[in-house]
């Protein structure tokens, strides 16, 4: 009975954009927070200004539904913490990975116009905290996350994707994505390889991930942390 209650409940929130919805608007560099949406690609979702992106072949996986490219961008330095922030009071309300990526721009092209279909490499994960008899646990109190770039990472124009995959619903995962533009200085040489090799977005999630079509619930399977490992 219990379990079925919290299903219960867990199918309310997502059906109510006001509960169940989250955005991250605020971007930590440079030793602060940065203003509103500074540097960070404006969308706009399909359930709600801030809703999630649910089909992982549309090129939406990248930045978020109809992600926009800003003229702001920020300089860092290789080895600095960057972060994002949740906006708003509600905080997170679905259980779920977080993921952050850097895709470095192409020669040739303008990162105030790029579309981010490059080579996305993870640089940070936070993945399960625990489980239960009844589900796995995730982080839903934090409302701020902050990680390091590697000092490797090679200096140049990137777009830095966060993440939040939310698994709440059994082989319905929810993306919550934002991308900021950032000019990383005074990197390193390093490159991806093997088992932290790079992925397209659309492409580095498949539908035959067990880790994104299963359950969180009792009785789940094992569960890991998608995508590549992380670089750093």
């Amino acid at each position: 009975m219990k379990f079925t209650s919290i299903l219960g409940l867990g199918a309310l929130l997502a059906a109510s954009p006001v509960l169940a919805h989250y955005k991250f608007t605020r971007l930590f560099a440079n030793n602060g927070w940065q203003p509103d949406m500074k540097y960070i690609r404006p969308w706009t979702a399909a359930i709600s200004d801030d809703g999630y992106v649910a089909d992982i072949n549309s090129a939406d996986m990248r930045c978020h539904a109809n992600a926009r490219p800003v003229n702001e961008i920020i300089t860092v330095q290789a080895g600095q913490t960057v972060g994002f922030g949740v906006a708003g009071s509600r905080g997170i309300v679905h259980e779920g990975v977080y993921t952050a990526y850097l895709a470095r721009l192409p020669s040739g092209q303008a990162l105030r116009s790029w579309n981010g279909d490059g080579n996305w490499f993870k640089i940070w994960a936070k993945g399960s905290t625990g489980v239960t008899s009844e589900k796995i646990l995730f982080d839903m109190k934090s409302t701020e996350w902050k990680f390091d770039i590697p000092k490797r990472v090679p200096s140049g124009q990137y777009l830095l994707r966060f993440e939040h995959i939310a698994l709440h619903s059994a082989g319905a995962p929810q993306f919550y994505i934002s991308c900021a533009q950032l000019d990383i200085k005074n990197g390193g040489n390093g490159s991806p390889t093997g088992d932290r090799k790079t992925i397209k977005f659309p492409g580095g999630y498949k539908r035959g991930d067990q880790w994104l079509f299963g359950s969180i619930w009792w009785p789940f399977r094992n569960w890991e942390t998608p995508g590549p490992k992380v670089w750093s």
